[in-house]
């Protein structure tokens, strides 16, 4: 039979487990829908404003921050800023808010296909699809 001593050892130890397990599914989810969303963020057919929504989504911790980024069509300033915020998830940060949040002022128009911005590639949001398409699959049933 094992002794108080050893049982709280074994406790804590499955504690430590359970913690990293949890870190490494938020990353996993928190990664996996920052990238998808980028990627579906459109394109403006103007080539003064191409890449600049897609190169402007800002990742943090407890608030969102917007960002003024310059245009790049494959979004990498969006995905060096998840990608930052991914490696400082920690068992420690588990519950913090995390934000990944476009500043530009025409981002919510995109999201919800408003007509004003007819330049951009198939407008059918890039947020809600993908936070759901995230939620249904790491749904706990």
């Amino acid at each position: 039979m094992k002794s108080r001593s050893d049982l709280k050892k074994d406790v804590k130890k499955a504690k430590q487990i359970m913690l990293k397990d949890a870190m490494n599914i938020v990353k996993t989810a928190f990664s996996e829908t920052c990238e998808k969303i980028i990627k579906d963020t459109p394109i403006n057919r103007d080539p003064e404003e191409a890449g600049k929504l897609r190169n402007n989504w800002n990742a943090t911790f407890n608030s969102p921050l917007a960002v003024n980024r310059r245009k790049n069509t494959s979004g990498a300033d969006s995905i060096a800023s998840y990608k930052q915020l991914a490696k400082l998830i920690t068992p420690k940060k588990i519950g913090e808010k995390m934000y990944l949040t476009n500043g530009l002022h025409y981002a919510d128009e995109i999201e919800f296909a408003r007509s004003k911005y007819k330049n951009y590639q198939q407008p059918q949001g890039m947020l809600r699809i993908n936070v759901q398409a995230a939620g249904g699959k790491y749904d706990s049933k």
